[in-house]
């Protein structure tokens, strides 16, 4: 006989981590797209010049990498997530806190407040309501 309170691993995963989840993915994948637009930008800087817009070029690539890692990171955080495991909340905090402290870099290097927003939606989304969500069980580390 099933028991009246059913855990954490029988109810599954909530519609609001759903959610969650797969704007995580979306904000992933838009990263990974715009990480490649770094990489472009870097490799036509890489080509001109003799030291100082190749040096340009590179810091585009390095840009590019960082860009792409977050985005990796956005990932195991999304599987985490759907997964349920201990540490995914904590990961999604700090993706969220890192992703906002560049979206206030960005506009203060004089991006266009339209652009930069379009890059705190989820991370917002994500610092208000994950921790208001359904406790994850923790001996799922």
């Amino acid at each position: 006989m099933k028991e009246a309170n059913p855990t954490t691993e029988d109810r599954g995963v909530s519609a609001a981590i759903l959610v969650i989840g797969i704007l995580a993915i979306i904000h992933a994948v838009a990263g990974v797209l715009r990480s490649v637009q770094w990489f472009d930008i870097g490799g036509d800087l890489m080509g001109q010049g003799l030291l100082l817009v190749p040096l340009v070029g590179v810091i585009a690539i390095a840009r590019g990498v960082f860009v792409a890692t977050l985005a990796l990171l956005f990932i195991v955080f999304a599987c985490a997530l759907f997964l349920q495991r201990s540490w995914a909340r904590w990961l999604g905090m700090a993706l969220a806190i890192t992703n906002l402290l560049l979206v206030l870099s960005l506009l203060l290097q004089g991006e266009s407040l339209a652009r930069a927003l379009l890059w705190a939606v989820v991370p917002a989304i994500i610092l208000i309501y994950l921790p208001a969500g359904p406790p994850v069980s923790p001996d799922r580390s």
